[in-house]
């Protein structure tokens, strides 16, 4: 037998190992169905290292939306508190007398408008970032 025009070896032991650890080599290099299949080493940490940036955005975020919507409660708090405190001094100017339904629509308002706004800023406080 000739290969490339040369005569093949008949009995070289030394050959033989070659090229079964050739044959080795190109038979573990070559992508099977299975491999083919799942993602490369790379790939698969460019993946992971991009949803673990996104998820600490989106938590970075939600705690930043949090803590902005505390402030408008708040300020929306502030506002109907001091109008609230307002009609409440100009109501009991004298003695005896009860605040107007206005009044104590203000004080309610600002109260509950409070309460958002501290409960947006604990929950923006334990939110994990």
């Amino acid at each position: 037998m000739s290969h490339g025009g040369r005569p093949l070896p008949a009995s070289d032991p030394g050959a033989a190992r070659l090229g079964r650890a050739a044959a080795r080599l190109w038979l573990r290099h070559r992508p099977s169905a299975q491999a083919a299949s799942r993602p490369r080493p790379v790939a698969h940490a460019l993946g992971r290292s991009a949803r673990h940036f996104a998820a600490r955005c989106g938590n970075v975020f939600a705690r930043l939306g949090l803590q902005v919507s505390a402030m408008l409660y708040l300020v929306f708090a502030l506002s109907f508190g001091y109008a609230g405190w307002q009609g409440w001094r100009s109501d009991h100017v004298h003695p005896g007398a009860h605040a107007t339904p206005t009044t104590q629509w203000e004080l309610a308002l600002g109260l509950i408008f409070f309460y958002f706004a501290v409960s947006s800023l604990l929950r923006a406080a334990a939110r994990r970032s």
